[in-house]
This record gives structure tokens, sequence and C-alpha cells, in this order.
């Protein structure tokens, strides 16, 4: 199927299939004959021989179906390529000798000296490019498909003929649109220049007025100043432009030949002037925003701060009044009395905040009495209210102070006195008996224990509706129960002790005084047990509640979800009776749900009205957003059932009316036009009897089309309406009707006026142009208010399309009556010309001609045309900010419109995304369910998880969409914003989830992996417990004494062991037995310097020796060095006792404070230096982990090597003996150097055989 490009090929190929196809009918005539002959043959052939036929026949029809499909594609696509290839050979051709033309046309244009001539043959150029396009574009269309389907060697002449004739294309677009934009760019239009000029001096002037409006003391108004102001400001940018398109245009039109010397002073002078008030006004512009910015801060401020006053003044009065009344205890009374005393005191302090308030007030009222404004009346009301409120709750709180102040003193006075006489009968008891001192201490500690239970219990209050919550704060009072539980043994002694010091009593007043404390005690202790477990179960039934009301608030949420979605869906049907039997259903399935919304409000109500002392509101809030949600669904519902039946009503009649209309119209064309050439006659005006009687016929047509006119806009109105709900067919067809209808009814407007300014007076005619202004006016207006009823925008994509559709409809009902308008104007100009007034630059004074038209006094003509005149402008006003406001309406809805899709695109896709994560999720295993060995496979599974989905960015687009869709204005609909909480939860949900399960897997792959400590647990005996701090780092329990120490218990014994060698007397001596002890102690005496130095190496730690090892990767490698040893030794070296002692010593000597974290050198020398090897091998051996790649050391490497050397001796307690400062040794060192500043082992060898006293 390869097209040859060759002419030759392409011919032989099409003989080919020519011929194919002659075969393929000679197979399928052979078939038909066998077909024919199939049946005779059967009837005399036996069963075996006719079934065989049968099966080959069928066998023979199948092959030859594939044949004739693929023979007929086949043929089809050769047909396609030939037919691509006459397209491509007559495009080329035709556009080769084009070519050649023009670029004779264009060398001529070029070398000509006439430029009037090269100007003529530059348009014809251009006309001729514009022609041609369409033709190469088909050209190009053609060759790239043949190319496509082409042989890669055959393809290339093709391509590079195509190439040559687009590179010529190119070259002349680009030389003929080059020298257009020149032409363009050097003349300037002097009707252009006036009118921009003009335009941007009026912007300057209206902002003049704008920045120059007083600053009243209002919010609305300033908040209003403010957003003209600001708008101002954002279209400085743009006005910016038009400026220096003026300048540059005013520099080329005055080296203009063709302008006067006058001309040239006068644009120079308003350039100039446009210049000088361009600056200001952008100067003044952002002082103006300062100022009133800090005007609306300072009145905001002031609201605020009386309104914060007020409400302070309402809590407190109620907290006072709530005090009120007489105390059933005397610590209620004296809460009582704490409370008054703190908030007169709460008083106080906010004294001096009034003050201040009263204080800008008073400013604020000298401010206005400046500007001669007044102050709004709701501020000084709130003023005075707030004041007088103020000393009422004084007043309120002094006199409560007054009657709280001697029952307090009194209570406290019996109190004194009974203690007084407590502490005298304790006095006068014997020894023997209990003390009562201490009963009275045991007493008193319980009942402050009751008293502050009871003060968390009615300080404790919970959120009803969140459910972890209220959890949270019925485990708090299992809590208070165990506490209670514990407590009881406390309470059984006191009782007990009080009942023995009752008996040992011989004065009765003391048994009695006794008795009535413990019987208080006791009674406080019962009454706080029933507080706590009713507390309790009332939490038990507000949970049991709130799950119940979550879970069908859940279920009904999403179904109301459902159901706004299909209800958008609904809204944007165009077939009216599949969409009437949508909504029913809908309709029904709404009725159905209103006892779920009942049920869900009674249970909100039950619990908002049950639990008022405790917070309630979220629950009403989540009331409120339901009672929201549906209102709103059940009016949009019946919105909805409304247009519906507003359009099949209007469908039913439309038809009928619309017939009759263009009936009358017809004949009233008919009228009119007869009535038009009857009038034409010129001699019509010297006939005043035949002109009256044209007139009073002329009269009787106007007013029987003026009936028509409400018929009129109704058709057309309805029409908009019915057009929408139809198919596109008929949709398309009915609006060319309507389109052919407006034009009749206008072309009918214009031959009115064109017969009545024959036969009317010019006073009538004057009369009924303002009648025809005052007409379209109230029109303008109404459209206006049809146009701020589509505002604001929709929070959903099928409301948005609805407003879009809307505004076009209203587009087009101005784009009909566009011509009635501006005819009205040029005829309104025309008239007021003609009388010496201009309509649109008159200023208002009255005229001084005195000649008006004939029969109408002067007075009454002065007001008609003052009243044309206004009308005039108001129309021209109203009719041109409409058209921009359409237009500027229309252009916000297509952006949201492509917004709304692109957000409503979006969400489908997060969508998705989170469903397939929560799906793949859900599969996977509990982490307690996995075994050890595939902790590390889960972890890696989590992370890639992480890494195939990352939501983060995802569910932040979409929300950054929705961010700006509210800053073009956008208030989303609540099932959107529902939408959008719904995937940040599910989102939050799922990352919280992935965090957690990534992190018990890491915990348990530490705590149970291959490189955990958990064997390490064995290092220790009963009653010492292993634990591990949170930077991994061991420390030990002693469960027997209850204490915690960093030390091993056997280093410990150690430690102590080595104290006991301090004995000796010889330094030498003494170190060197302490690290043999050491050594052996610790099983190093068994660890070779190799199996260190292959540990090290497993563990990849050669070359890091500036790095950082944690303590994972210590017992990692500790436990391969000691696991090694204990292969040679394996009845002497216990590796979890060495590895857990190692690990410990190293800890203490190179990170005493337990960082978890050393350098890798500090490791390998601990090591290295107590392993078992030669002196000089282990001396080889750690110069290596200093040195360079050539074998050198500098003076710092060797410092910090010493420095951990002497580390060991430190910890021995040597430090006197061996150590000190690693500065002299350093220094030492490198004078085996001969002043060079690096050493060789050799060197430090040498060294270290003079024996320095710090190693």
């Amino acid at each position: 199927e390869v097209i040859l490009v060759e002419e030759a090929a392409r011919q032989a190929q099409d003989a080919k299939m020519k011929s194919q196809d002659q075969n393929v009918w000679d197979i399928q005539e052979n078939l038909s004959e066998l077909e024919s002959q199939k049946d005779d043959i059967i009837l005399q052939a036996s069963q075996e021989v006719a079934g065989n036929i049968r099966s080959q026949m069928e066998q023979l029809l199948q092959e030859w179906s594939k044949l004739s499909d693929t023979h007929t594609t086949r043929m089809k696509k050769w047909h396609k390529a030939m037919e691509q290839w006459r397209t491509l050979d007559s495009g080329t051709k035709e556009i080769t000798s084009w070519l050649e033309t023009a670029e004779t046309k264009l060398s001529t244009a070029r070398n000509t000296l006439n430029p009037t001539e090269a100007e003529n043959l530059y348009q014809e150029l251009e006309v001729s490019l514009r022609q041609h396009q369409s033709d190469v574009t088909r050209m190009n269309s053609a060759g790239d498909e043949i190319l496509h389907n082409a042989a890669a060697i055959n393809a290339e002449n093709l391509r590079g003929k195509l190439e040559l004739i687009n590179q010529r294309w190119k070259v002349l677009c680009s030389e003929v649109l080059a020298r257009q934009r020149r032409t363009k760019e050097h003349s300037v239009e002097p009707t252009e220049f006036t009118n921009e000029m003009d335009d941007l001096f009026s912007w300057i002037d209206e902002t003049e007025n704008i920045i120059g409006s007083s600053l009243r003391p209002n919010t609305l108004y300033l908040e209003a100043l403010l957003e003209k102001v600001k708008d101002r400001e954002d279209e400085i940018a743009p006005r910016q432009a038009s400026l220096f398109n003026i300048n540059s245009s005013g520099a080329k039109l005055m080296q203009s030949p063709k302008l006067t010397e006058k001309d040239r002073n006068n644009v120079h002078k308003d350039v100039e002037n446009l210049n000088i008030g361009w600056k200001k006004v952008t100067k003044e512009v952002p002082e103006r925003i300062r100022l009133i910015e800090e005007e609306i801060k300072k009145v905001r401020s002031l609201n605020e701060d009386v309104d914060n006053m007020v409400k302070w003044i309402v809590d407190t009065r109620a907290v006072l009044e709530k005090q009120k009344g007489t105390a059933k205890s005397v610590m209620e009374s004296d809460t009582s009395t704490n409370v008054v005393v703190e908030q007169l005191n709460a008083i106080k302090s906010r004294q001096s905040k009034l003050n201040q308030i009263n204080s800008s007030h008073q400013k604020h009222l000298e401010s206005c009495k400046d500007l001669g404004q007044d102050v709004p009346d709701n501020l000084q009301v709130k003023i005075t209210t707030m004041n007088i409120e103020f000393e009422q709750l004084q007043d309120l709180a002094k006199s409560m102070t007054n009657e709280t102040k001697s029952p307090v003193n009194e209570v406290f006075e019996q109190s004194r006195q009974v203690q007084v006489a407590m502490e005298a009968k304790t006095q006068s008891l014997p020894t023997s008996t209990p003390s009562w001192i201490e009963l009275d201490r045991s007493i008193g500690e319980l009942r402050n224990w009751l008293t502050l239970l009871e003060h968390m219990l009615r300080s404790q209050k919970v959120t009803v509706g969140d459910v972890k919550d209220i959890e949270h704060m019925i485990q708090k009072q299992k809590t208070h129960l165990s506490d209670i539980d514990s407590k009881k043994s406390q309470l059984d002694h006191v009782l007990s002790a009080s009942a023995r010091l009752q008996n040992t009593m011989d004065n009765v007043e003391d048994r009695q005084a006794v008795q009535k404390r413990t019987e208080r005690l006791k009674l406080d202790w019962d009454q706080t047990i029933s507080h706590v477990t009713q507390r309790k179960t009332e939490l038990d039934k507000m949970l049991e509640e709130c799950q119940a009301f979550d879970k069908l608030y859940a279920q009904f949420e999403q179904w109301l979800s459902e159901k706004e979605s299909e209800l958008d869906s609904l809204e944007t049907q165009r077939e009216g009776s599949d969409a009437v039997t949508k909504h029913e259903k809908l309709q029904e399935d709404v009725n159905k749900h209103q006892e779920t919304v009942d049920s869900l409000k009674w249970k909100a109500e039950v619990m908002i009205t049950d639990h008022t002392n405790d917070d309630t509101q979220q629950m009403k809030k989540q009331l409120e957003r339901l009672s929201n949600r549906w209102s709103i669904l059940l009016n949009r519902l019946t919105g909805h059932w409304k247009a519906l039946q507003t359009t099949r009503d209007s469908g039913l009649q439309f038809e009928p009316s619309l017939i009759d209309f263009l009936t009358w119209l017809e004949g009233a064309e008919t009228s009119f036009k007869s009535l038009a050439d009857q009038t034409a006659n010129q001699d019509l005006p010297n006939n005043q009897e035949l002109a009256e009687e044209f007139l009073e016929q002329y009269r009787d047509l106007q007013a029987e089309v003026d009936s028509y006119q409400n018929t009129f806009d109704n058709l057309n109105h309805t029409g908009s309406q019915v057009t929408g709900a139809m198919v596109a067919p008929d949709s398309h067809k009915l609006q060319a009707r309507l389109e052919e209808m407006n034009k009749r009814w206008l072309h009918l407007m214009e031959k009115s006026i064109e017969i009545r300014g024959r036969l009317e007076s010019n006073t009538e005619q004057w009369t009924r142009l303002v009648k025809t202004l005052q007409s379209l006016v109230s029109w303008v207006n109404d459209r206006q208010v049809e146009l701020q009823k589509q505002q604001p925008l929709g929070g959903d994509l099928a409301s948005v399309q609805r407003q879009a559709v809307d505004n076009q409809r209203l587009q087009q009902q101005l784009k009909l009556k566009r011509p009635l308008i501006e005819q009205s104007l040029n005829a309104g100009k025309f008239y007021l010309s003609e009388e010496g007034e201009d309509a649109l630059y008159d200023s208002g004074g009255e005229s001084t001609d005195d000649s008006y038209p004939d029969g109408i006094p002067e007075k009454d003509a002065r007001h008609l045309i003052h009243k044309m005149r206004n009308l005039l402008r108001l129309l021209n006003r109203k009719w041109s900010d409409l058209n921009q406001s359409c237009i500027k309406w229309q252009d916000k809805v297509d952006e949201v419109v492509e917004r709304m899709i692109i957000f409503h695109d979006t969400m489908d896709s997060l969508h998705d995304r989170l469903v397939a994560a929560e799906r793949e999720v859900k599969d996977w295993p509990n982490v307690a369910e996995i075994i050890i060995g595939e902790l590390q496979t889960e972890i890696d599974r989590t992370k890639s998880f992480q890494l195939r989905y990352p939501l983060q960015g995802e569910v932040d687009d979409v929300t950054d969409q929705a961010n700006r869709l509210q800053e073009a204005d956008v208030i989303l609909s609540h099932h959107n914003v529902h939408k959008l909480e719904n995937f940040t939860q599910r989102w939050e949900s799922l990352r919280q989830m992935l965090q957690d399960r990534l992190q018990y897997l890491q915990d348990a792959l530490i705590a149970y992996g291959p490189n955990s400590q958990h064997f390490l647990g064995e290092s220790v005996d009963s009653p010492w417990e292993r634990a591990v701090a949170g930077n991994k780092v061991p420390f030990y329990i002693n469960h027997a004494t209850e204490s915690t120490q960093w030390d091993h218990p056997q280093l410990t014994i150690l430690m102590d062991a080595l104290m006991e060698l301090n004995k000796i007397r010889f330094a030498a001596y003494r170190t060197g037995m302490k690290l043999r002890m050491l050594q052996k102690k610790l099983c190093l005496d068994m660890v070779s310097l190799q199996m260190s130095v292959d540990a090290f190496d497993n563990h990849g730690l050669r070359g890091r020796n500036d790095k950082l090892i944690d303590v994972g990767e210590m017992i990692q490698c500790l436990s391969t060095i000691f696991e090694a040893a204990a292969k040679v030794h394996s009845e002497l070296i216990n590796v979890s006792l060495s590895v857990d002692m190692t690990l410990n010593w190293i800890l203490d000597v190179y990170d005493s404070v337990r960082s978890g974290k050393l350098r890798v050198l500090s490791f390998k020398v601990g090591l290295i230096l107590l392993c078992k090897a030669q002196l000089e091998d282990k001396y080889r051996y750690i110069f290596r982990l200093i040195a360079d790649t050539n074998a050198f050391a500098d003076q710092r490497k060797l410092g910090l090597l010493l420095h951990d050397c002497m580390q060991i001796p430190r910890q021995l307690g040597e430090i006197a003996s061996f150590g000190g400062s690693n500065i002299e040794p350093v220094r030492s060192c490198f004078e085996k150097a001969n002043g060079r500043p690096e050493i060789e082992a050799s060197h430090f060898l040498e060294w270290l055989k003079l024996e320095p006293q710090s190693l």
C-alpha cells in the first residue's frame, strides 16, 4: 500500500490496482455461478458429499468476505490518495505560476521610483496574498497526507518541492506585510489622535473628580470611594500605554507637512497639558488611597472598639446577675464573692479603655464638624448606649459587693472560731488517742482534692458533635473514677480513725464535732462520685447521639451531593419532555427525604437543648449548613420547574402568535408602502387638504403599529427562551425567522419615520421624537436591570454556562435594537443642530437664538429643546454603558467558564486519583500482621506509593484554582465547596495514614529487624532491664530500686574494680593493669586487628572517618566483630554482653552526653587501641586513618588522632599522668619532619619509640 511519488510508478500502481479490481470481480462472478449450481449438485449427491460441499462453500464464502473487505478498504485508500495527488498537482502548478508573477511585481515595486505606483503594487500583492492563503493551506494539507503514507526514499523529492514553494511564499508574505506595517507606523490619523487624547483627558477629569471627593465618616461610603479610586489605580497601567501612544503620535503629527504652524502649536499645548494632568493624577491616586484606608481603619477601629465594649458589658452583666441570690454553702458564697470582686476589678481596668473610646469619638466629632458633616446616627447611639450601660454595670457590681461582704465575713469569723475551738480541744486530748491533728490534716487533704475534682467537672466543657472530643472527655471521667477508687482506701482509713477517736473522747461536744466533720466529708465524697458518674452517663448518651447523628448526616450529605449534581445537569438540559420527566423523578426523591431532614433537625435541636452547659456552636453551625443547603435545593427545584413550565407554555403559544404577527406585519408593510408612494409627490406641501388627509391615514397606521409594539417585544423575549429549549437544527431555523422578523419591523419603523417627516410639522416631529427617546430610555433601563439580575457569577459550571447563554441572548436583543437607537440619536442631534444646539457638547445654558419652529411659543420651544437634549445625553450614556457592561460581563463570564471547565476537570481527575489511591491502600495488610522479613518490602512499597501518588500538588492545584475563582468574584456553590472539603479531608486522612504506617513500619524494623537492638536485652539479668531512648541510646532500669542509669550494670561493677587498682603506686603499671582488665572484660583481647578492619570495610566505614556514626550502625559493626571472634572462642565470648558493654564503654569515652552519634575516627581508634595486635601494627593502622592519599598527615589531623587516643586514659582517671594537651605532642612529633608541614608514618613511629608521655 506504499504510495510511490514518481509519476511513472504511480501510473504503474494504478494499472496494477485496476487489474486486481478486475480479478476480484471475476472471482465474484465465479462464486455467484458456484452458488447457483450448489443446490442442484447437493440434491444429486450423497449425504456425506453434500455435507462436504456445504462446508467447503461456507469456508469459501468466508474467505471471499475477508478478501472483499480488504479489497474495498484498499481501493478507498487508493482513490483518496489519487484525489490528494490531483489536488496537490493542480495546487502546486497554480501556486508556482502565481508566485512567479507575484515575485515579478515585487521586484518592480522595489525598483520603481514612483511611490504611488509602488504603493499600488504592494496593495495588489497584499490582496492577492489573502486570496491565495487558502490555496497554500490546501496544498500543504494534501502534501502532508501524501508524505505521511509515502515511502521514505521516494518522498524526498516531493518534500523538497513543497519546502521550496513554502519558502518562496514566506519570503513574499514577510516583505509585503513588513511594508504594510512600516506604512502604518509612519502614518498618524488626526481623528484617531484627537479621539484618543479626548478620551484620556476625559479619564483624567473623572479621576480628579473622584479623588477630590470629601471623606465622610461612613464606612460604606468610604469603602465605595476606595473601590472607585482603586479601580482608577488599576486603570493607570493600560492608560499609560495610551499616553505613550498619544505622545508618540503627537510627535509624528507635529512633523506632518499637512499641519499649519498654529495647528502644531495647539497639538503641542494639548500634549503638554495632558502630560501635566497625567503626572498630577498618577501622583495623587496612591496618596488618596492611603488616606481613605487610614480613615476606614479609624472608623472601623472605633466601631469595633464600641462593639467589643458593649459585648463585654453584656457578658459581665450576665455573669454578675448569675451570682445574685443566697449562696447554698460557704464554699459557694466564697466563690460568688470572688467572682464579684474579680468583675469589679475588671470594670475598673476597663475604665481606661472606655475613656480612650470616648476620646476617639470626640476627635471624630471635631473632624466631622470641620468638614461640615454629621456623625452617623447609629454610631452616636452606640456611644451613648455604651456609656449608660457601663455606668449601670458599675452600680450593679458595687451593690453586689456590699451584699456579699457581711455574710462572707460572718462565715469566715465562724470558721475561725470553730478552728480555735478544735485546736483547744486537741490540746486537751490524751496522748494515747489518735492524733486529732493528723486526722484533721487527712480530712482537709481529701476535701481539697474533692473540691478540685468538682471544679474540674464544672470547667470541663465538651464540643457537642465532636466525637473525638467527647471520647477524650469520657476517658477523663474514667480517670476520675479510677482516682476515686484509688482514694477509697484513704477515705476508709479516715473514717475508721475518726471512729476510734470518737470512742476515746469523753466530751460529747467533741465527739459531735468530729462526727460532723467526718459526715460532711462522707457527704462530699458521695456527691462527687454521683457527679462524676452522672457526667460520664451524660457523655455516653451524648456520644451515642452524636455517632447516630453523624452516620445519618453523612448518608444524607452524600445523597444531597448526588442530587445537587443531578440538578446541575438538569438545569443545562435543553430538551423539554425528557427534562420534565427527570425533574418529576428528582422532585419525588427529594420529597421522600424530607423526613430525613426533619429527623436530622430534630436530633440536632434535642442535643443543643439537652447539653446547653457544653459548647453547642459546632452543632448549631452544622444544623445551619444543613438547613441552608436543603432550602437552596428546594428553591432551585421550584425555580427549575417554573422555568420548564414557562418554556413549555411559551412554546405552545409562540408559534400561533408568531404566524399572526407576521400576517399582520405583511399587511402593515403593504399599507405603509402605498402611503409612502402617495406622499412622495413634491407638490404635497402646497395641497394642505390632501396633506391633512394623508396625515390622518398615517396616524391611524402608526397607532396600529404602536399597539403591536408589546406583541413584538414579547415575541422576541419568548423566542429567545424557546430557542434555548430547542435542539440545534430547529433552534437555527427559529433564530433565522426571528432575525427576519426584526429586520422587517425595523424597516417598517424607518418607513414610518420617513412618511412622518413629509407630513408632520416640526412640532409634531419633535414631540414624537421625544416620546421615542423616552421609550428607548425605558427599554435600556429594563435591559440594565436584566443584566444586573444575571449577576453575580454562578458557583458551578452549569450556572456560569447558563449566564453566558442569557447574556448572549441579551446582546442579540441589543443588536436588533441598535439601528432604531442610533437612528433616533442621529435624528435628535440633527434637529438640535438645526436650532443652534449641540446635544453632546452644550453646557446647559439657554439659547440666545430667537428663531423657533412655526407655531411654537418661545418658552415651550426652549423646554422641548432642553428635554430632548437631556434625553439624548441620557440615552447616549445609558446605551454606551449597557453595551460596554454587556461586553465586559460576557468577557468575564467566558473567562470564568474556561476556568470553571478546567476546575471541574481537575476535580474529576483528583477524585479518580484519590479513589485509585484509597482502593490500593485498602488492600494493604495491617502492620501487626506483617512478618519481620517483609518489613523492608512494605516500607519500600509505602515510599513507592508516595512517589506514584503525589496528591499534595493536585490538592493544592484544586485549592489554588478555587481561590483564583473566588478572587474573580465567583462564590462557589455548596456542592463545589463540599467537594473541596471532601478532597482535603480525604487527602489529609490518606497522608496521615501513610505517615503513621511508614513510622510504624520503620519502628518495627528498628525494634525487630535484622539491625535491631532486641537481641541485646539478653545482656542484663533481673531485676535489670535494657531500654532504648528516643535517639536509640540504651539505658538500664533497676526495677528493685526503681532507678535508671546510662551504664551497663556489669560495666558499673568493672569501673568499681578499676577504682581498686588506684592503690598501685606507679602510674605506668597502674594504667597498664586498668587497660588489661578493661580489655579482658570487654573480650577485646580475643578480637584481632584484622577482624576489626574487615568489619569496618564490610559496613562501609572506609573513607568515612570525618563522618558521624549512630548507635544502630555501631551495634551492627560490633555484632560483626564479636560474631567473628565467637567463631574462634565460642565458649569464652557472650556476643550480646560483649557488644552491649563495648558499646556502653565507647559511649562513655566519646559521647558522655549521650547524643547518640560520634565520629567514625573515634569509634575506630577506641576499638583498635584495645584489640589484640602488636603495638606497632596498631600505630601504623591508626596513622593510615588520618593520612591522605599520599600517606601524609598534617598537624590538624594528628591533633585529632592524639585527642581521641587520650580520651581512654581520661576515662580511666589517669589523665593527670597520661594525656593533657595535644598541642605539645604534635609540635614534638613534627620536629621529626625537619620543618615540613606534613609527616609520614615513619616520622610518627620514630616519635612513638621515644615513648611520649601522652601515649
